[in-house]
Order: C-alpha cells, then structure tokens, then sequence
C-alpha cells in the first residue's frame, strides 16, 4: 500500500483550486447516476468512465497517477526484502480507468474489491469536515479487510483503517477487499476511484 498527499498539479494554483475542479467535473458529468446497478456504491452516486474525452481536470490527475505508481512500485522491493516475498513479477499495465464517487447520508461503498486491476486506488477530492482522526466512529473512513457478508469467514477478520483527506492519493493492490463506513451527515464526500489494468 502506497499513501501519497498532493500538494499541487500542473496547470493549478493550488492543489485546493485543483480539487473544486476536479469536484465542478465529476458533479456535471454527464455520466452520473444515483446508485448505478452493478456498482458497490449504494444511496450515493457514481460516474462513468472518467478517462475520456473531455478528460478536464482529470487529465492532470492521470498523469499523477502514473507517476505515483512508479513510486510505489520502487518502494516495494524494501516491503517485499522484510516479508521475503518477490515484487518483481509485475504484468505491463496497459491503462488506467478511473469513476467518480459521489457519498452522502447514508452514502457507502460495500466491501469489494477489482477483479479486473493489478493496482487500483483512490483520491479523495472532498472529504467532510467532521471525517477526522478525532472520531472514534471512523464515520466515512476507508475499511480494508472485511470480506462481503456473502463470503464465510472461520474467524474474526483483521482489520484497518485509513482517514480519508482531501489531496490524499491511495494505492493498494486490487485484490484487497475494501469498504467505506456509512455516516448519517448530509455532508458530501467525493473521491476518484481508479485500476490500473493488466493487458491481456
């Protein structure tokens, strides 16, 4: 797992001029829908595919991402050294689909994961000012570990956390299962979820 904060972007001021723009496109677009099927986003909304023309703001964010692989990718030989696991095994990634999220009261995603990415991650554009390291609640908080209710489990599944900022940039393998936790506030959250995809 590779945590990034964002302190700018090409072609913005600040990377807070960067996120209303990021927020203006993804709530226009005309792709949004509430709770499409198929989708783990319930009582909230979630977009189409955003790596298409007119990309906008997202533009700039795909070439973030790109970079931010590659140094995730030069860190993991020193996570794989400790755990004496191989991190060299990589398929050439052929692309990036990238969907926004849209999250209000009641507004979660179930536990999931990508099938179809090698990588997959998320950047949070706006977060709730009540979303914080001070609540205990980890209202709108990202929960990796819990399989979906659907899935048996022999025991207690471990469990993590990350806090949710605006400008944080999130990247993890796209096997693990994850989840955010549902808050009752009308506050809006917006993210970018996106895979890195394996050619085939």
């Amino acid at each position: 797992m590779y945590i990034k904060e964002l302190c700018a972007a090409d072609g913005f001021d600040t990377i807070n001029t960067f996120n209303d723009a990021l927020s203006e496109h993804i709530l226009s677009h005309p792709s949004l829908r509430n709770s499409p099927p198929r989708t783990t986003t319930k009582n909230g909304q979630q977009t189409g595919e955003l790596l298409v023309e007119p990309k906008g703001p997202v533009a700039s964010l795909e070439h973030i991402l790109w970079e931010t692989l590659d140094e995730y990718r030069a860190n993991l030989p020193l996570v794989a050294e400790s755990a004496n696991e191989s991190c060299n095994e990589w398929p050439t990634l052929k692309g990036i689909t990238a969907w926004g999220v849209v999250l209000n009261a009641q507004g979660h995603q179930v536990p999931h994961l990508h099938p179809t990415g090698w990588i997959s991650g998320v950047y949070y554009v706006d977060v709730p000012d009540f979303v914080s390291s001070t609540d205990k609640d980890h209202l709108g908080w990202l929960e990796f570990g819990a399989a979906p209710p659907e899935i048996p489990a022999s025991k207690q599944q471990a469990t993590f956390l990350i806090e949710p900022k605006p400008g944080r940039l999130l990247l993890f393998p796209s096997y693990f299962f994850h989840r955010t936790i549902p808050y009752t506030d009308t506050a809006r959250r917006i993210s970018i979820a996106f895979d890195f995809n394996p050619a085939l």
